[in-house]
């Protein structure tokens, strides 16, 4: 199995690391951590020695409650490091739902589209099937948007409903030119789910497995992973991060997209060798 994005192809024999490195003041972790361009470029290049395969730039925090971030601001933000990565031959995702800065950062060489509206913003689509060979796209299921998707979120069936949003989507995508092995599905961890939403998600995973997508999950120091041991703060939750991660891993998910890429890459080795000789 293998994953596409432009013209680069990724051995699904490991597990795809996405670095995540935020350019914003703001989002829940690492805001205004990477902010300086300069502090990011070297970011990004720790973490493709640490063992990223991708790094998922991202210039709007999506975290709960926030209001949508200006287009120039977050193409002021994410542009200055995506052409230096670009131009050192690293592999970099944005992560947007907006169009045109899906479009721009394309033409400048990002070769996956993380879009956590799952290709729900109008236009997103017709956009990025204009390319080829195509990009990769990242489609997470998410309730609603940022400033309202933690203000009750309800399901009547969470694994059917997100599967059928992420399928419907899916297939869209495939009608307008992609193919499977260029699409990863997202359940959106902590995008519109309590606690016992996330927990099942991650301990039924393989449940998603069957439908023979390629799918990837971001559990990286959200809130719910702080919440089993009383509330640890953001700082505190790399172990959480790597537990989930390493099950998840261990029970088929292809790709990871984690801040912490030294400590899961080998979480994610030690998985991968006990998959393989499970009985």
């Amino acid at each position: 199995m293998i994953f596409k994005a432009r013209n680069k192809s990724f051995d699904l024999k490991k597990t795809i690391i996405f670095g995540i490195l935020n350019v914003t003041p703001d989002s829940f972790y690492d805001g205004g951590r990477w902010f300086n361009p300069d502090n990011a470029i070297k970011r990004a290049f720790e973490m493709i020695e640490e063992g990223a395969d991708i790094i998922d730039l991202g210039g709007e925090s999506t975290r709960p409650f926030t209001d949508p971030t200006p287009l120039d601001v977050e193409l002021e933000r994410i542009l200055p490091v995506l052409k230096e990565l670009v131009k050192n031959n690293i592999s970099v995702s944005v992560d947007t739902y907006k169009p045109e800065v899906a479009k721009i950062a394309l033409e400048e060489g990002a070769i996956v589209i993380n879009d956590v509206f799952g290709l729900r913003s109008k236009g997103m689509l017709e956009i990025i099937s204009t390319f080829n060979p195509k990009p990769g796209i990242i489609i997470m299921h998410m309730k609603k948007n940022p400033k309202e998707m933690q203000v009750n979120p309800e399901y009547n069936n969470i694994f059917s409903e997100i599967s059928e949003f992420l399928h419907t989507q899916a297939k869209k995508a495939i009608k307008a030119g992609f193919t499977k092995e260029n699409i990863l599905l997202d359940v959106g961890l902590g995008f519109g789910k309590s606690f016992e939403d996330n927990l099942k998600l991650c301990s039924n995973y393989e449940r998603f497995l069957e439908d023979n997508f390629l799918h990837i999950i971001g559990p990286s120091r959200k809130s719910f992973t702080g919440l089993v041991s009383n509330g640890v703060p953001t700082e505190d939750r790399l172990p959480a991060t790597i537990s989930l991660s390493s099950i998840c891993v261990y029970k088929g998910v292809h790709a990871l997209r984690v801040h912490d890429v030294k400590e899961i890459r080998l979480a994610c080795d030690m998985a991968e060798e006990m998959r393989k000789i499970s009985i």
